[in-house]
């Protein structure tokens, strides 16, 4: 699939070949750009489709009680954010995905 190549490196299906790979998406998956600084999901949000970065970084966030931004991971592509919240039973995203600015 055209635009697909950060997935096919992702570590989450190493070992498989692109064949497979675009089998197993069934071509359902949807790919997105993300502004400097657009957020891309909330703490709270219910997880309902596997997301992958497969370009640049994406910043793991969270508000601490006294309000302040605290980032507690940068998942660099290609890796999958928050994977097994997919099929959790309490699929909740612990934390705020955004995406980051560029200095």
């Amino acid at each position: 699939m055209p635009g697909m190549e950060g997935y096919y490196k992702s570590p989450l299906f190493e070992g498989l070949d692109q064949q497979t790979i675009d089998c197993l998406l069934d071509h359902k998956c949807r790919l997105r750009d993300y502004a400097p600084g657009e957020l891309v999901a909330l703490q709270g949000d219910v997880s309902k489709s596997l997301l992958i970065v497969d370009k640049g970084l994406l910043r793991a966030e969270m508000t601490d009680s006294e309000g302040t931004r605290v980032t507690l991971e940068e998942i660099i592509a290609p890796r999958t954010v928050a994977p097994a919240f997919v099929y959790a039973t309490n699929n909740c995203l612990p934390l705020c995905y955004p995406s980051p600015k560029i200095n």
